[in-house]
């Protein structure tokens, strides 16, 4: 339905809001699942974390555990990580990357096949013993 498509776009452009927010504030940006919320919080280091938004949708439920916390650091850079939402009778995994947009996953797509190696511009590549050029 759309109400549903709209959920997920709103969703979806949470981790551009919270990359952004991290590199503004200079500071840890989180977002974290409680009940059926979404929250975005700045968590500076020995200091109470400050909310900064909160997402609900009626649409969507989240399937994740407890302590399910994905940190933005403040130079927008983040640990890759998944979070799976139920709508209706179905369920959908969010691949929210280390950087890039997050996206939804297809029905069929493996998060282990998306690990593929990059290298960053400029980098030198390891080759092992014996290679030549």
């Amino acid at each position: 339905s759309r109400d549903v498509l709209d959920a997920e776009a709103a969703l979806l452009r949470l981790p551009a809001r919270a990359r952004a927010e991290a590199r503004k504030g200079k500071a840890t940006v989180a977002l974290r699942v409680e009940g059926d919320d979404v929250v975005m919080e700045r968590t500076p280091p020995e200091e109470d974390p400050t909310e900064i938004t909160r997402f609900n949708s009626k649409e969507i439920t989240y399937s994740v555990d407890a302590d399910w916390v994905w940190n933005v650091r403040a130079d927008g850079t983040a640990d890759r990580a998944t979070l799976v939402i139920r709508e209706g009778n179905g369920e959908k995994t969010i691949l929210l990357p280390a950087d890039g947009e997050p996206r939804i996953l297809g029905p069929n797509e493996e998060i282990e096949s998306l690990d593929t190696e990059k290298w960053t511009a400029g980098e030198l590549e390891q080759r092992t013993e014996g290679t030549s050029l």
